[in-house]
């Protein structure tokens, strides 16, 4: 057994006078009947009603088996803990202890009841974790510890008592201790072991009161009125009861390693751990209070771990485990029962299948009443009497039906498996291999790796395609061993062969150019983009990664024609289609490339309607996704990007003066990240808009914000365009700046947009004009209307508009509406004949 606690001597003659005084050890009549064979490191073994459960040391695995059905029950999950049931209820500490666990044996429902909240508890303040420990259920009531640090004491835990009902879904702490706590519930009582004392606590009252304050006492258990407890003094361990009604305690034993006590009804159940000549025996010995006898229920000297409900109990045996693997078999002893069961054969191999030859073992899981003989018959005319579990070495190839036949003074049974074992002759080795990498620059180091199939090969040797030539000795650089790591030194391509044998034969493995080594210093490509889908018109923006680049040659629709020589180029796509992108970069030691694919989608007429992402003729009203104008009417070209995001005001700056665009701005409703916007100045006007009638034009332009359809009301509001005209401009043309106007084409038709002077300088004029979207534009103005007055007033006597002008304001003349000085009519020569009369009269004095 694993996990062995300290075990005391217990001299023989003690134990004949134990037995003497507490009653005979004679093994009650009753049935043994053998429930499940081959668990591993079984602990923690729980009865209640037909239904045991138990856990696996090795895997922590959950482990149930229900006796009326005969058949274990699967349950996932994994416990460091007893597994108590009640009823149909089965409760344990799941992984770490990180939480408490219920599973429902009427409807199959695994839930999480502790923590009440959802979820694995927090870490504390202390970054520790929290655990859920020695969960016990009765009815409806669950009780467990909480183990957790001090506030006051960071480096120490200390440990809560709690009490959970499933019905109110109260939890209520009993107790707090520095000292880790074992607890049991029955009826309304519970009862818990504390600093080596024993106390109980009254769910009705919520009274304490104390059992045991020996210092020595451990490991609680109580049925009706009755406690029972372990103690150890001087060694030896012995086993009190105390009787909560008539505060009445005895002692039931005074010598024996008695350990994993458990108790029901009037009868109390314990491994008894001696040793007899240097050897440890163990188990399951039996006490009933009524008579105050007590009874051997194994003779095995290997049981351990018992647990008992009415009359059955339940234990963990090895006597069926002679190659010491530590597999148990769990066993149920009935007490009420005095008919024997005969057996049901049943085994395992460990394998099935193999080459000449073959050793198998096979291990005896037969279940029912257990065997008191066996006999194997391999099928290939070797029998084997006795031997519960038999290893068997299969001789010559074949397919071979075993059998097992099992008795015991109740009846005996066979189980045979046709076809169970496959044995076959050695084979050649097909050879095969793999390698971690098969391209890189030099020093290039690789690490291969046999994968040949059929029988394993026993001798390998590699050829690496490079002349080198390993010395005959075993290492991971050995031409001779399974695995090799190889490193090439030159630039070049590479032919490997492996040559894989055995004692029949061997195989060649050779796969050419396999391993592809550079030149450190020629360049590697690598590219990346901002976007790999979308909707036509589709802009996208390349990024180069490539390393030790010194000339780049983009191919942007796989014609084999260079598109650019940017290092990282915007491309637009007009047409829907999927495009393999290539970028072949080179310097003075290489030349490397790298592809990639850019889906171009056609644009829904849905979407097109309604959010603009398409451009049509008639001039789209959403903008964006890159630009359908021919390029031989594109004048000049800008790009901008920002980061887009919602509820952010939004602004593409176009910083190098190539367009009449200074800027784009908008406030987002949508998030989109990185995102493109181009502006572009025409030649003439755009070929997706028809002849703008009024005006004098200063520059066609497009604008395309984000891909297709982003920027409609629906993502974007405020949306702003900031445009510049020479002040030459104005001057050349005669044109009145506030007559300056921001033209918009959308549903096949001009509409215009006022616009705003924001600064000057000396070059330029700055307007803003706000705009519902982004498409293709005009910005145009009015020439200043001419004079129409003369030197001589008019007959009719009736004052022209310039004239009414002067009336109504100074003598310097008036501003027109289009905010220029305008001449007055004779002013110039009035004013000449007032400056020689001033002239005059001066002289005179």
């Amino acid at each position: 057994m694993t996990n062995k606690k300290k075990l005391y001597s217990i001299p023989l003659a003690l134990l004949v006078l134990f037995f003497l005084i507490f009653g005979s050890s004679v093994a009650l009549a009753g049935t043994e009947t053998q429930l499940v064979h081959g668990q591993r490191l079984v602990e923690g073994t729980r009865i209640h009603g037909n239904i045991v459960t138990w856990y696996d040391n090795s895997g922590n695995s959950i482990n149930v088996y229900d006796i009326a059905a005969g058949k274990q029950i699967d349950i996932t999950g994994y416990t460091f803990g007893n597994i108590p049931v009640y009823g149909d209820k089965i409760v344990w500490s799941e992984g770490l202890n990180e939480k408490i666990m219920m599973y429902n044996l009427s409807t199959g429902e695994k839930t999480q009841i502790i923590p009440v909240d959802s979820g694995t508890d927090s870490p504390d303040s202390y970054g520790h974790s929290i655990e859920y420990l020695n969960p016990d259920i009765y009815e409806d009531k669950i009780v467990y510890v909480k183990s957790e640090y001090s506030n006051s004491s960071p480096t120490s835990r200390f440990y809560s008592l709690y009490l959970y009902d499933l019905v109110t879904h109260k939890e209520t702490q009993i107790a707090t201790s520095d000292y880790s706590i074992h607890c049991v519930v029955y009826g309304n009582k519970i009862v818990w072991s504390e600093k080596g004392d024993i106390y109980i606590y009254d769910i009705p009252t919520q009274r304490i009161g104390s059992i045991s304050t020996s210092g020595a006492a451990g490991n609680p258990d109580i049925y009706n009125n009755i406690v029972i407890w372990g103690e150890t003094h001087n060694e030896e361990s012995s086993t009190y009861m105390r009787d909560i009604a008539t505060h009445i305690t005895t002692q039931i034993n005074t010598s024996g390693g008695m350990y994993n006590r458990a108790f029901h009804g009037n009868r109390i159940v314990w491994e008894s751990e001696y040793n007899v000549d240097g050897k440890w025996m163990s188990n399951i010995d039996m006490y009933d209070i009524s008579t105050g006898k007590m009874t051997r229920i194994t003779n095995s000297g290997t049981a351990h771990c018992p647990s008992i409900f009415e009359d059955k109990i339940v234990y963990a045996d090895l006597r069926n485990d002679p190659e010491d693997r530590e597999e148990s078999s769990i066993y149920l002893y009935d007490l009420s029962s005095t008919v024997e069961n005969s057996p049901t054969a049943e085994f395992t191999a460990n394998v099935t299948s193999g080459n000449v030859p073959l050793v198998v073992l096979f291990d005896d899981t037969s279940t029912g009443g257990v065997p008191t003989s066996w006999l194997w018959d391999f099928g290939d005319g070797i029998d084997s009497k006795h031997a519960m579990n038999a290893t068997h070495t299969f001789t010559k190839s074949g397919v071979y039906n075993v059998s097992l036949t099992v008795a015991n003074e109740a009846g005996n049974s066979t189980v045979t498996k046709l076809n169970y074992i496959t044995v076959t002759s050695p084979q050649t080795p097909v050879a095969d291999f793999s390698a971690n990498v098969t391209s890189g620059a030099a020093p290039l180091v690789v690490l291969f790796t046999d994968t040949s199939t059929e029988r394993a090969p026993n001798t390998w040797y590699w050829d690496f395609g490079d002349g080198s030539s390993l010395s005959w000795y075993s290492g991971i650089d050995s031409k001779y061993s399974m695995n090799v790591t190889h490193t090439f030194t030159k630039p070049g391509n590479y032919t490997i062969s492996l040559t894989a044998g055995n004692d029949v034969g061997d195989s060649t493995a050779t796969k050419p150019g396999y391993i592809v080594v550079s030149d450190p210093n020629a360049p590697v490509a690598n590219f990346s983009s901002n976007i790999t889908e979308g909707y036509a018109p589709l802009t996208v923006q390349f990024y180069d990664l490539s390393q030790k680049a010194a000339s780049w040659a983009w191919d942007f629709n796989s014609d084999g024609q260079p598109d650019s020589n940017d290092t990282s180029p915007v491309h637009i796509y007009a047409n829907a289609g999927t495009y393999t992108v290539n970028l072949t970069v080179s310097n003075e030691n290489g030349t490397a490339s790298k592809n990639a694919a850019i889906n171009v989608l056609t644009p829904s007429s849905s979407s097109g309607s309604s959010e603009g992402s398409s451009h049509k003729n008639s001039g789209g009203s959403g903008g964006g996704g890159g630009s359908p104008e021919p390029a031989k009417n594109v004048q000049a070209k800008e790009i901008s990007q920002a980061h887009v995001a919602n509820g952010k005001p939004i602004k593409f700056d176009f910083t190098k003066n190539a367009t009449c665009v200074a800027y784009v701005s908008f406030d987002a409703k949508k998030t989109t990240g990185k995102t493109t916007t181009i502006a572009e100045q025409l030649k003439a006007k755009s070929t997706l808009t028809s002849n703008l009638s009024s005006g004098e034009v200063y520059k066609y332009f497009n604008l395309w914000v984000g891909n297709a359809g982003f920027a409609t009301e629906k993502n974007i509001e405020n949306p702003v365009v900031c445009f510049k005209v020479e002040k030459s401009w104005l001057e050349d043309k005669k044109i009145d700046q506030n007559s300056i106007a921001l033209n918009r084409y959308n549903e096949k038709k001009w509409s215009q947009m006022p616009a705003k002077l924001l600064k000057e300088d000396e070059r330029y004029l700055y307007f803003t004009a706000e705009t519902p979207e982004f498409s293709s534009f005009a910005i145009t103005g009015k020439a200043v209307e001419k004079e129409t007055g003369n030197e001589t007033e008019p007959a009719t006597g009736v004052q022209d508009a310039g004239q009414e002008s002067i009336a109504a304001g100074s003598k310097d003349g008036q501003k027109s509406e289009t905010g220029k000085i305008t001449s007055i009519p004779g002013f110039g020569m009035v004013c000449g004949i007032v400056c020689l009369i001033m002239v005059f009269l001066y002289k005179r004095k």
